[in-house]
């Protein structure tokens, strides 16, 4: 007669080797997965902070800008020049790293800006002076468009990168 006790033992001890390196296989499959959402979700975030840094550039440079054609006084042509270059680095900063919404509400007030620019620009028998006033002016007579607009930009921003407030 046989032994089964040594049989029995022997397909316990087989059976548990599979269902330890089982259990191995589903912990590493299991952690390989956290880790991968972990990265993904860094760099998620990553760029969740790049978008946040371009709105906060072209936020600042559009008040800026705002500030400057509502207050009295006037701005030389090359200070000017170098606003405006500086004005569309964060302008296309938005454009390349925001999301759709966004990107379209940054167009529309970037668009009343360089409306307000093509119409009001050097005359050939105009000073730089006289062309600047009359783009402060007719940006002050508009105003309340480029107010509505600026809304809506920053309520495209506050949805994509503002915090998520529980209510």
């Amino acid at each position: 007669m046989a032994d089964w006790s040594a049989v029995a033992a022997a397909g316990v001890t087989g059976a548990t080797a599979i269902a330890s390196g089982a259990i191995g296989y589903l912990v590493a499959r299991l952690q390989g997965k956290t880790e991968a959402e972990k990265a993904r979700d860094e760099r998620r975030e990553a760029h969740r902070h790049e978008r946040q840094t371009a709105y906060h550039g072209f936020l600042d440079v559009e008040l800026e800008a705002s500030s400057r054609l509502m207050a009295g006084g006037s701005i030389d042509q090359a200070a000017f020049a170098k606003e405006l270059s500086e004005f569309n680095h964060h302008y296309n900063a938005v454009r390349l790293l925001g999301t759709e919404g966004v990107a379209a509400a940054a167009a529309q007030l970037a668009d009343a800006y360089f409306a307000i620019f093509k119409v009001s620009r050097l005359g050939a028998d105009e000073s730089w002076a006289d062309s600047f006033a009359r783009f402060k002016s007719d940006y002050v007579n508009q105003y309340a468009d480029f107010h509505t607009r600026r809304r809506a930009l920053l309520d495209s921003m506050m949805s994509d990168v503002g915090p998520k407030l529980e209510r």
